[in-house]
């Protein structure tokens, strides 16, 4: 697949997530900023169109989730969006 123009394709994180009560949930939704509402989520750049120049595949980064347009690649949820959606790269 080529990533035409500014777009970037994300791979979301998970987090496991333990309760109070001790339960653990597998594949709990990671997300930040906000606690009510998931404004922000965090993921990997799996894949760039040849103008983006903000990141790097491989990049960790944290983005806007009302941004994102999701797709399922080879049986795995997948976000494309604008580099403008992008909050931070962690290094």
């Amino acid at each position: 697949m080529k990533i035409i123009n500014n777009r970037i394709l994300i791979r979301p994180i998970y987090a496991e997530v333990k309760t109070k009560s001790g339960l653990i949930l597998a594949n709990y939704e990671h997300h930040s900023l906000y606690t009510r509402e998931v404004f922000a989520n965090q993921g990997i750049v799996i894949g760039k169109g040849e103008r983006v120049e903000v990141v790097n595949i491989g990049d960790e980064v944290i983005f806007y989730r009302w941004g994102a347009h999701s797709v399922e690649l080879d049986g795995e949820e997948v976000f494309f969006l604008d580099p403008v959606d992008l909050i931070a790269k962690i290094s």
